[in-house]
């Protein structure tokens, strides 16, 4: 079920008018506290900080003038309360929500779809493992499967234990499966951006 803008705005404030039609009609409670719990609601079923975001950031600002399909999209925005984590940093998952910001509709998700998440260990080094994370709908019994957005994530492992020894905890005798092409690729990507930001760096 894919909604035009307009019939999302009536999906997203339904709910707060509900709140509100309740309170006030029912409960005498008065109007402007009314609205004000409303609005409040609203925080408990939509995403509120994300809608601010786009009519602060996305629509208040001008678009980036693009002259070449090449030419890179710029948009501005800010870390707020709700991006950082219990360290006070951007929080992982905030930086693929950002690219949401710039790109279109491409094989997406859409209010109502359901999908399964499935997650599992491709393998570990000496440093890190390495998890990968699969959006997916339809049945794989049924031929229906189809798998929206493959994110890779790696995670390093701090302190004095490698993630063989964590792993050896876990499961004895257990060892990192191979690393496939797909896997080893994405890790030669990643060095290769690490060294074109730190182009000094020793290698």
């Amino acid at each position: 079920m894919k909604l035009r803008p307009a019939g999302l705005a009536v999906v997203l404030v339904s709910p707060s008018v509900a709140v509100f039609c309740l309170l006030y009609a029912a409960l005498d409670v008065p109007a402007v506290l009314s609205a004000f719990i409303a609005f409040l609601s609203a925080f408990v079923w939509a995403d509120v900080w994300y809608f601010v975001h786009i009519i602060g950031t996305v629509v208040a600002s001008p678009p980036t003038c693009l002259q070449s399909v090449l030419d890179s999209h710029e948009y501005p925005a800010i870390v707020g309360l709700n991006d950082i984590d219990r360290n006070g940093h951007f929080n992982n998952a905030r930086y693929l929500r950002a690219c949401n910001y710039g790109r279109r509709a491409f094989w997406t998700l859409t209010l109502g779809q359901s999908y399964t998440l499935r997650t599992r260990i491709r393998t570990w080094d000496n440093q890190a493992f390495y998890i990968e994370h699969q959006f997916m709908t339809g049945a794989e019994a049924a031929g229906s499967l189809f798998v929206h957005a493959v994110v890779l994530v790696k995670n390093n492992v701090m302190g004095s234990k490698r993630p063989q020894m964590l792993m050896e905890m876990r499961q004895p005798g257990i060892v990192a499966p191979p690393v496939d092409p797909d896997v080893q690729s994405w890790i030669d990507s990643n060095a290769a951006s690490s060294l074109m930001l730190r182009p000094n760096k020793n290698t």
